[in-house]
Order: structure tokens, then sequence, then C-alpha cells
């Protein structure tokens, strides 16, 4: 049972770019040494940049996609990649 659901898990986040996962990691990481909303993201804000100015493929899509039909449609495609797996 344990196995089935960190499959599952597992199939949710793979759409993400490792380097954006390494960093997301590493922003929990910090918010859980922090042990606070205010200065997890007062610590967190170099991690925030960085993840927001990633040029990867997906990004990329997505930028083009809120030029094209708006952000309500870019982010309707970038949640479909998560949720496509389920």
């Amino acid at each position: 049972m344990l196995n089935t659901a960190a499959q599952a898990l597992a199939l949710r986040i793979a759409p993400t770019p490792l380097p954006i996962l390494r960093l997301t990691k590493q922003a929990l990481t910090r918010a859980y040494e922090a042990k606070g909303l205010r200065t997890a993201v007062a610590t967190n804000v170099d991690i925030s940049c960085l993840i927001n100015g990633a040029n990867t493929p997906e990004q990329q899509e997505f930028d083009k996609i809120a030029a094209a039909q708006g952000l309500k449609a870019a982010l309707a495609w970038r949640d479909s990649r998560y949720n496509a797996s389920n």
C-alpha cells in the first residue's frame, strides 16, 4: 500500500523539470528549518526568483500560452501536466 502511494506521488511529481524540483526541495528544507511562514518566505526569495525565472522548455510553453490565450489557459495547461498521471 505504501509502495502504491509512493509510486502515485512520484508519477504526479515526474512532469516537474529536475532543476525546479531541486530548488523546490531546497525551499522546503529551508521552510522546515525556519519553522515559520514569514521567515520561510523571507529566506526563500532567492530560490523563488530562480524558479520563476527558469528558462525551461516548460516555462517557455507556459509563457507562450499565457501570451496567446491568457493566464487562465496557461495555468490550466500547467495543471493538466500534473493531473494527467492521476
